[in-house]
């Protein structure tokens, strides 16, 4: 490190050109050189002295309060709301883009951010994130089945005792207000606020042929051998599926073990990997199987309509809809898809959200025979009851293939009652936005966290609606 600033000081030297050879530097003078260059500026000290990853560099309010240091004997930096509120290391931060990034991934960096104004209104924002060290979290689940993991007193959009009506038969029904509630707070019964949009506006390089695929492949593919191979019993599957990898220059080839299982192969010879199984492993899902299967990162970053492609097709594999009315006359009305992968489950529910569409994940065991064999396991259903949510499904997804049950779920729906649609999600709320219950608040132990700053706004977006933590300290 010394050497390295002599030859920099060496450098300076002969650029400002002195006229004489320039002795050679002791200790002492590189550290005299050092202390003068930057005893006055230490703005200038974090740019040049601290290695930046490419693209990152300090905040511009962060070098305001470095740039006042030298000026004043005492600079303070006050935070609102208390310090220390934070996620969890390994929480995910949703970016302006679409992706979603492990908060620990963000540390020390500067990135784009969807936050709200006091009118509820969404914006892109710019935000830091720093390391805030060890603190006591909660885990908070939601009747969805969304679970958080933030700071005691981390202020998230809530209600924790919502009004309701004085009528006898609606009293079910909530008005919940709205305002910032420490996590800490929180209890069973209370809302939490969801934002229920997508910031992407602009399509996705992909063409809809590769989203197809993949959709296929995830429900209905094996992607841990060296070719993948789809399964398929249904004709206008197999034939969109074909289509599909027409249009990558490859094709089907049906298996001489099982008539229902087709190994996807090119369609030129002499190539030793195909664009389908290439698309494969750019997606993340070589060598993966069903328990360990997610989303490929670029799903994020779809638009609405590449986004309700996708999942028309994900929902073509393992996926329903069902509508009956009863002797009461009520409905029972569900659509659902199941996976034996919470993480994909947790997916498929993120994703329809950013649609608007409110679904619940949820839990049960299973068991099979193999061979013989018993086998044992969880299953994970991600479901939608209410009507509202139900026709927002069937108008802007759909189930390829199973086109007629979605359609009579959807005029079941349309036709239901007040009683049976759940008004209350929406209360008080922006249109991009829902309620959800808290169905628990676990107290965790102390663990790493990172801070969030979204200077001006002093908000962000996640899955849920939640209020920065703001950098608070005495430069002395």
């Amino acid at each position: 490190m010394l050497m390295r600033l002599v030859a920099k000081l060496e450098r300076l030297d002969k650029q400002f050109g002195r006229g004489e050879p320039a002795k050679k530097a002791t200790k002492v003078d590189v550290y005299a050189a050092f202390q003068a260059r930057y005893w006055d500026d230490p703005a200038g000290f974090v740019r040049d002295c601290i290695a930046w990853r490419p693209g990152e560099m300090p905040a511009p309010y962060q070098l305001e309060i470095l740039s006042a240091v030298p000026e004043r004997r005492r600079v303070a930096a006050i935070g609102p709301h208390g310090l220390g509120k934070c996620l969890a290391y390994n929480e995910t931060m949703r970016l302006a883009d679409g992706r979603l990034v492990p908060a620990k991934d963000l540390i020390g960096r500067t990135f784009e951010v969807l936050a709200v104004d006091s009118e509820m209104r969404v914006h892109k924002a710019q935000a830091v994130a720093w390391d805030n060290g060890m603190r006591d979290v909660v885990r908070i689940t939601t009747d969805k089945g969304r679970v958080i993991e933030r700071t005691l007193n981390h202020p998230l959009w809530a209600d924790l005792e919502p009004r309701r009506w004085a009528k006898p038969e609606y009293a079910i029904r909530m008005r919940p207000e709205g305002g910032w509630i420490n996590a800490g707070d929180l209890k069973p019964g209370a809302v939490v606020a969801i934002y229920a949009g997508n910031s992407v506006t602009e399509p996705y390089p992909l063409s809809d042929a590769e989203i197809k695929i993949v959709a296929y492949l995830i429900g209905d593919g094996d992607t841990t051998g060296s070719t993948p191979t789809f399964s398929c019993g249904n004709d206008a599957h197999l034939e969109d599926m074909r289509a599909a990898c027409d249009g990558l220059d490859c094709q089907l080839k049906v298996q001489t073990t099982n008539r229902f299982d087709y190994r996807i192969s090119n369609k030129q010879r002499g190539r030793k990997h195909g664009r389908v199984a290439m698309l494969i492993k750019d997606s993340g899902l070589f060598g993966r199987d069903c328990f360990n299967k997610r989303f490929p990162e670029w799903v994020w970053q779809l638009d609405d309509r590449q986004l309700a492609l996708f999942l028309s097709r994900l929902y073509a594999t393992d996926g329903w809809a069902h509508g009956s009315r009863r002797k009461d006359g009520k409905v029972n009305k569900e659509i659902g898809y199941a996976t034996v992968c919470r993480g994909l489950a947790d997916d498929v529910a993120r994703a329809l959200l950013r649609l608007g569409i409110q679904a619940e994940v949820r839990a049960k065991k299973t068991s099979w025979t193999y061979r013989g064999e018993l086998k044992r396991s969880s299953a994970y259903c991600v479901n939608i009851h209410d009507a509202a949510s139900i026709v927002d499904f069937c108008q802007r997804v759909g189930i390829f293939g199973k086109e007629p049950a979605v359609n009579k779920l959807l005029e079941l729906c349309l036709n239901a009652s007040d009683k049976e649609q759940q008004k209350w999600r929406t209360f008080n709320l922006p249109e991009n936005m829902r309620w959800e219950k808290v169905k628990s608040v676990e107290t965790m132990p102390a663990q790493p966290t990172v801070g969030i700053t979204v200077p001006g706004y002093e908000t962000f977006l996640t899955d849920f609606v939640e209020h920065n933590s703001t950098l608070s300290a005495w430069l002395i």
